[in-house]
């Protein structure tokens, strides 16, 4: 299949142009010349055809394997961070320093949900070929369960918040300009914006300090999760994926990008990722119960 791609790019795009003139050149007493021109005119109008149409089989072609390439990213991603649990339990087996009756489960889940959502970034950041100095990762949570607490109805951070922000976490939830508050507030699944601006504009993203130092010029990905069984929820996350000073399809040469990218994370990409956090979640659930 490959190779028929090639053959036909070279006859419509080298050996058809480079013999079209030449057709002119033949002696009028062989063929006449409102033939020649016809046929001249013909033959461009039937290379033009066939031009163009391989043009946009080729754009298809880039997109598929771009998607492909992105898909690849992220299955090899999840698996280094199954790897990577495989190998800290392996290594407190190793040394005997596994307290089930204290720990309840022998590693933080914490660090673990916050590795995963790095190794998100990651993907996001090679997919995009953005800097991962430009991308920001935060996770927050909280317990959803019949019976819990208010505190623990409170959202809690995971990763991703800045040192120096002052910023409150549940009130900050709850002003109407953020992504946090439509998630939450208005049943949407996710919010992705290609340019976090617009989406300020229209109620959907809230700018802050570091967005302003940018120039506001960013995209922003978040998306809601939850572990829970067929006929309630005990826990929910949402986590978010901000870029800064760099849009999330800049460098991406394909047509239709923004919808592209987005359907390509929703759909290709994030599930490994959602399974993986959603199983930590659940994790997370037992172990506070449990306490």
């Amino acid at each position: 299949m490959k190779n028929r791609k090639i053959i036909n790019y070279f006859i419509w795009f080298t050996v058809v142009p480079f013999v079209i003139p030449f057709i002119n050149e033949i002696p009028d007493y062989l063929v006449n010349t409102r033939i020649k021109w016809l046929v001249i005119i013909l033959a461009a109008i039937i290379d033009f055809y066939f031009s163009f149409k391989s043009l946009l089989e080729k754009e298809k072609d880039n997109s598929k394997e771009y998607i492909q390439k992105s898909i690849r990213y992220a299955y090899s991603g999840a698996h280094e961070i199954i790897e990577r649990k495989r190998d800290a339990l392996s290594h407190e087996t190793e040394f005997n320093t596994i307290d089930i009756h204290d720990n309840i489960l022998p590693y933080d889940i914490h660090f673990h949900i916050s590795d995963i959502c790095k190794e998100f970034k990651k993907v996001i950041s090679s997919i995009t070929n953005i800097n991962s100095e430009f991308i920001s990762t935060t996770f927050i949570y909280r317990y959803t369960y019949d019976g819990c607490s208010e505190n623990d109805k409170q959202w809690k951070w995971i990763g991703g918040r800045e040192p120096i922000s002052k910023l409150e976490l549940n009130e900050f939830v709850n002003k109407q300009d953020t992504t946090y508050y439509h998630i939450i507030n208005d049943n949407v699944h996710y919010i992705f914006g290609n340019s976090k601006e617009k989406l300020a504009q229209n109620g959907y993203y809230h700018l802050g300090g570091r967005d302003k130092m940018y120039n506001n010029i960013g995209s922003v990905f978040s998306i809601k999760l939850a572990f829970g069984n067929n006929s309630t929820t005990f826990v929910e996350g949402i986590i978010t994926v901000t870029t800064h000073g760099k849009y999330f399809t800049e460098h991406m040469d394909i047509e239709n990008a923004s919808d592209v990218l987005r359907n390509m994370i929703i759909d290709e990409i994030f599930p490994y990722y959602r399974k993986l956090i959603e199983t930590e979640l659940g994790l997370l659930y037992i172990r506070h119960t449990s306490k």
